[in-house]
């Protein structure tokens, strides 16, 4: 039988196929293998599948930031350009790759390569307040958008900075920007002592920011136990909270934390602990203490509440992990009972 080569579409028919696969965005990580396999299945789809591939750049974790990183300066001509959009975080939360210590940080992408991102329009920073600051390095990659003329939108995301005049000297060196958006920013500096940069130094400041967001309102707040934060008290004051997150390795800091919750808003709960704090014998009394608590105003409303155990040995957390679940299940009846009970596997 004579061998007939299979027909072939017209190049304009391949990048509607394209489009309508990256218009699909209900499942990201599916949306972005589909894409990759497309730039990988014929040459013919290769542009449509990158133009997709790069036009929203989101970056979660240290691993895929330090793939950009590679492939932004190895190919920084080819793909940077195409970068309309970029969302990159930078946190040491439990499982994206990032240390804790922030003088660890390291983004490894050349400005150079950033400068080459002619039509990025918005940007999008998020530090973490598990950091004691912000580290310098996301501080210098975010200074590097600078050069990107086409740059409009920029939004900042939880960074604490020491000096406020260091805050707003980022802000400040963004001359083409019409949108600033500060959500759960800080820094140390007294208010008294508040002082500004040189202006001299920044000619174009602000010219053209006409939308400035920065809400007073703190929805997201992970207090965790050390000196700085041990004034269960002071969480009254954040009446607008939606979201806690507790990191602890004995009970009594998240009953007595909790105690002191006003908001009327919250919805969901994690709770990040030692996996022996709620299975132990010693622990029961103080596990019925929280159940309680839970079930009162104005924490009657949360909707959700995450348990996620830290194991010291892993082999012994895989091994032991559905009697441990079994056991938190009966050390919280009453959140079980209302279905808002999670221990996700890992």
């Amino acid at each position: 039988m004579e061998y007939k080569e299979p027909p072939t579409l017209p190049y304009d028919i391949y990048c509607l196929v394209v489009d309508v696969l990256a218009a699909d965005d209900s499942d990201s990580r599916l949306r972005y293998r589909t894409l990759r396999s497309c730039a990988l299945t014929s040459s013919a789809w290769l542009t449509r599948a990158h133009f997709h591939l790069y036009r929203k750049v989101v970056l979660r974790t240290r691993q895929t930031l330090l793939s950009f990183a590679r492939t932004i300066a190895d190919s920084p001509h080819h793909f940077a350009p195409l970068i309309e959009h970029i969302d990159v975080k930078v946190s040491p939360a439990l499982g994206c790759g990032w240390p804790n210590d922030h003088r660890q940080v390291d983004i490894p992408v050349p400005p150079a390569a950033i400068a080459q991102m002619a039509k990025l329009q918005s940007a999008r920073f998020a530090g973490s307040f598990q950091f004691a600051e912000t580290p310098a390095s996301l501080l210098a990659f975010v200074r590097a958008f600078a050069a990107c003329g086409a740059l409009r939108k920029v939004a900042l995301h939880g960074f604490f900075i020491p000096q406020f005049r260091d805050l707003v000297a980022i802000v400040w060196a963004f001359p083409h920007m019409a949108s600033l958006s500060l959500v759960e920013c800080g820094w140390c500096t007294p208010r008294s002592g508040l002082e500004l940069p040189d202006p001299n130094v920044f000619p174009g400041r602000c010219q053209n920011l006409d939308k400035l967001l920065c809400p007073f309102a703190i929805p997201n707040l992970e207090p965790i136990p050390i000196p700085i934060c041990a004034k269960p008290p002071a969480i009254a004051a954040f009446t607008s909270l939606t979201r806690i997150t507790i990191v602890f390795s004995a009970l009594q800091w998240p009953i007595t934390l909790l105690a002191h919750v006003r908001s009327e808003h919250v919805r969901e709960l994690t709770m990040k602990l030692s996996a022996d704090c709620l299975s132990d014998d010693e622990s029961a009394a103080d596990a019925a203490r929280l159940d309680d608590l839970l079930q009162r105003a104005p924490l009657r409303g949360i909707r959700r509440v995450t348990v996620v155990p830290f194991w010291q040995d892993a082999r012994r957390g895989h091994l032991y992990r559905d009697e441990w679940v079994r056991t938190v299940q009966a050390r919280l009846p009453q959140c079980h009972s209302r279905s808002i009970l999670r221990t996700p596997t890992p």
